[in-house]
């Protein structure tokens, strides 16, 4: 029972995976930076040199929250569209919401330290 979806409109999933790359990619230097190098102070001071603290005005924390919320507002609502049960879901649309909810809490763990 699927809704009928023009082929003119782009799948939104896809967007929430361009959306999502930002974060990955900041997540893969905050990785870098703080698990492979042995001085916190020195990956501290690498990170900063490759990602500002700043962004638009926002604190960086609030930007990787905000560009994962869309990401994941823009797949669950790809995924309400389909009015499909869960397991019946295309995988893209379920991997955006799995990694979307991922990088949410590892937002939040981070926001505990």
């Amino acid at each position: 029972m699927n809704t009928l979806v023009s082929k003119r409109q782009p799948d939104m999933a896809f967007i929430a995976y361009i959306l999502i790359v930002p974060v990955i990619f900041y997540w893969a230097v905050w990785a870098l930076c703080y698990f492979l190098i042995d001085s916190t102070l020195e990956g501290d001071i690498l990170m900063r040199s490759i990602i500002p603290r700043k962004m638009i005005g926002l604190p960086i924390h609030l930007v990787v929250f905000l560009l994962t919320s869309i990401s994941l507002f823009f797949s669950v609502s790809a995924k309400l569209r389909r009015r499909t049960r869960w397991y019946k879901t295309p995988l893209r649309i379920r991997l955006a919401i799995s990694i979307g909810i991922f990088l949410t809490f590892l937002i939040f763990l981070q926001a505990l330290m």
